[in-house]
């Protein structure tokens, strides 16, 4: 259901007609982590990711497998990584893993074949990339911005998004979560544009001065989404700040 609930927000959005589009003047991008970073609850995990296609040349195994070395290195991973290939029918996907004490790195090259227009084979190219980082933000935005360099370079048509996501070690009904959501915008001081208060559905969308680029959807600016939802065997509430959207299941 939760799944559902975020495919059906996204989509919601696109039916819109949602345009992505970046201020000139950037105030300070960095008011997300700093705002998130409030000692009432844990920072759980921060994830950077990209899904978007590559438009450059037809790429096979060993050229898919290069294009992802060359990410990981512009991400800082030189070797120990792990590359893995797999096939199914029309799809190939190359992956490179690299794991470590606080990070969790995945790339993915993917192929998907389509009808071959006479002897011309249709063929689209992906990449998938997200970096998550345990227990922390404090590296998040650097690497949202070395991402947004690698998108740029490497003929890749992609969004690069930022997920923070905290933890309450207790459940809290919707009073006490309009507590948190509001500190939380107001510090990055965020107009709301749309929003859902409920036990059932808790989101807000907004936007914020301080954060560079947004989306544009009937001549209102996102760039700021807000969702929390709680955790019955755990006994907590957990709290997802994003720009511009939320990109993950929650």
């Amino acid at each position: 259901m939760k799944k559902t609930m975020v495919f059906l927000i996204a989509a919601i959005w696109i039916f819109l007609g949602i345009s992505h589009l970046k201020e000139q003047d950037i105030v300070d991008d960095s008011k997300i982590v700093e705002a998130f970073s409030q000692p009432a609850f844990s920072n759980e995990e921060s994830t950077i990711s990209v899904n978007g296609e590559y438009t450059g040349d037809y790429l096979g195994t060993e050229g898919a497998k290069a294009l992802l070395a060359q990410i990981a290195q512009g991400l800082g991973i030189d070797d120990n990584f792990e590359l893995t290939q797999s096939r199914e029918e029309a799809r190939g996907e190359v992956t490179l893993t690299k794991e470590a004490k606080r990070a969790r790195t995945t790339l993915k090259f993917i192929t998907v074949e389509g009808e071959a227009q006479g002897s011309v084979l249709n063929v689209t190219q992906y990449v998938f990339a997200e970096i998550k980082l345990l227990d922390t933000a404090d590296c998040a935005l650097a690497y949202r911005n070395m991402l947004e360099d690698i998108v740029k370079n490497n003929q890749i048509t992609g969004e690069v998004t930022l997920s923070l996501k905290g933890k309450y070690p207790k459940g809290l009904n919707v009073k006490e979560r309009n507590v948190i959501a509001d500190t939380l915008l107001e510090n990055m001081d965020t107009n709301i544009v749309t929003e859902q208060r409920t036990d059932d559905l808790y989101t807000i969308y907004g936007y914020s001065k301080y954060i560079s680029e947004y989306k544009k959807v009937g001549g209102e600016k996102i760039n700021v989404s807000l969702a929390m939802n709680y955790n019955e065997e755990e006994d907590a509430t957990y709290v997802y700040l994003s720009t511009p959207l939320i990109s993950e299941d929650y």
